[in-house]
């Protein structure tokens, strides 16, 4: 399941409202939250006059376009599973934005998924000022709705997505891609190669050959490891793709079977590194003490000129 939602800044509901009529699949799911009109034009003043409520201020929201898409399930007939969705939809919107004003089209017209869009009025009815959710709370809500639809609705055969960890989930662009297409964004792609490269390699060698084969650059900025995929050019951190408990587990493998195969070598080079930062610390040393033998005799000479200087005068006096 996913649930996307896009706020607007204009009061455009007639366009929204137009598209969402357009696109309607059955008039029979059609959700009217806090709506006595039935008529789409009286829908539209219905939403233009609560909107007279807000206060004006430059930046403010007054309408939020949200989408609530499942994929298509093989164990129910269409209409049962848009009966479900509207009930998922209803339960979203209770959580969501209880008193507020919110209508709801369902379209079906991608063979992947059926989705719902919804409008919701920024402020609840009558309100001068908008309804707001924190950040954690539309989580919050997002993840529990989800929750709820696995355990009541597993004939919907839905995937958890939402409550995956956060280096796992797919961006919105990438959501809005498998909804309207039905295609694996290219970051799931790259998931799938990083995910069999660790389940597989243990050695150095191995580790680098496969990211090759893969198509894949590996690399570290800073202490951020991460891969390149050589046919787009694009990067990807090894946290965003949700293997960096992994990748530390494969480092230490690594380090270990270097340790094994080359410990006496690897002891022997920290000890000719460590000789060689001495030296080096040495010739620091010996450089100042030169640089501060040459100031005095710097200063030494410079006495003595004033001194001979001082001389010739007194004997010119005399």
């Amino acid at each position: 399941m996913i649930i996307k939602s896009m706020s607007r800044k204009e009061s455009s509901f007639n366009q929204l409202i137009d598209y969402m009529g357009s696109g309607r699949a059955d008039e029979r799911f059609t959700i009217l939250h806090n709506i006595f009109s039935r008529n789409p034009d009286q829908i539209k003043d219905e939403f233009y006059q609560n909107a007279g409520f807000l206060h004006r201020r430059t930046g403010g929201n007054y309408m939020y376009h949200e989408v609530i898409s499942i994929t298509r399930s093989d164990r129910l007939r269409l209409d049962e599973q848009k009966e479900k969705l509207r009930q998922i939809a209803m339960d979203y919107i209770r959580d969501r934005a209880e008193n507020n004003l919110a209508y709801g089209a369902l379209h079906d017209d991608h063979d992947n998924n059926i989705h719902f869009h919804l409008i919701i009025s920024a402020n609840e009815v009558y309100s001068r000022n908008r309804h707001r959710l924190s950040k954690y709370r539309f989580d919050q809500i997002k993840k529990d709705l989800e929750k709820r639809v696995l355990e009541c609705y597993p004939e919907l055969q839905q995937k958890e997505l939402i409550n995956r960890s956060a280096g796992e989930r797919i961006s919105n662009k990438g959501s809005e891609l498998k909804r309207r297409t039905g295609k694996t964004p290219q970051r799931d792609l790259v998931r799938e190669k990083v995910k069999t490269i660790f389940e597989q390699v243990s050695t150095r060698e191995e580790f680098l050959e496969s990211f090759e084969k893969a198509g894949l650059n590996f690399y570290i900025r800073g202490k951020a490891p991460g891969v390149i995929d050589l046919q787009t050019g694009r990067k990807f951190r090894i946290k965003t793709l949700g293997f960096l408990s992994q990748y530390e587990n494969i480092s230490q493998k690594i380090e270990m079977n270097l340790m094994q195969k080359y410990g006496h070598t690897g002891n022997k080079k920290a000890q000719m590194h460590q000789e060689e930062k001495s030296t080096k610390k040495c010739s620091k040393i010996t450089k100042e003490e030169r640089n501060d033998k040459r100031k005095q005799e710097k200063m030494a000479r410079h006495r003595a000129r004033s001194q001979q200087s001082a001389g010739e005068k007194d004997g010119h006096k005399r």
